[in-house]
């Protein structure tokens, strides 16, 4: 991934926490569970394989870029 590449991705990440992970924050702290839905959209984005390598669907972030 190139540093464009990245800091497109850092841009996506920061605007699903700053919004639409808020809202899901709220219905987690109000029901007390992350529900199948929550977790098919974190992988529908591509958030829960962001340091997996390319080979295996991942975006093969360095940790330092996993971290910031």
């Amino acid at each position: 991934m190139n540093e464009r590449e990245f800091l497109r991705l850092k841009e996506d990440v920061w605007a699903f926490v700053d919004g639409r992970g808020r809202e899901l924050t709220e219905q987690i702290e109000r029901s007390g569970k992350c529900g199948p839905e929550i977790w098919k959209e974190l992988r529908d984005r591509g958030f829960l394989r962001l340091a997996a390598p390319e080979k295996y669907g991942g975006t093969s972030l360095l940790f330092s870029q996993y971290i910031q």
